[in-house]
């Protein structure tokens, strides 16, 4: 089978702001910084926040991907 499924309580260890935190500390953080504009934020495009989140996405959906097409086209 494949990797397990994540949760948003699984820890990890955030380079960013060198710290252990959780998933859904992650997303919050994210989320708040895109929200509104915060760019002096440290969440805001942060590339290591988003490949984990990228990785939580595809945990629980394989057959998601960034990329979207419109109806009637192919991948």
């Amino acid at each position: 089978m494949g990797k397990e499924v994540m949760t948003l309580t699984d820890p990890f260890y955030c380079p960013i702001r060198r710290r252990k935190m959780t998933l859904e500390n992650c997303l919050n953080n994210y989320v708040d910084a895109a929200a509104y504009e915060n760019r002096r934020n440290v969440c805001y495009n942060c590339r290591p926040g988003r490949n984990l989140r990228e990785r939580f996405a595809f945990s629980a959906n394989p057959d998601f991907n960034i990329f979207f097409c419109l109806p009637g086209e192919k991948p």
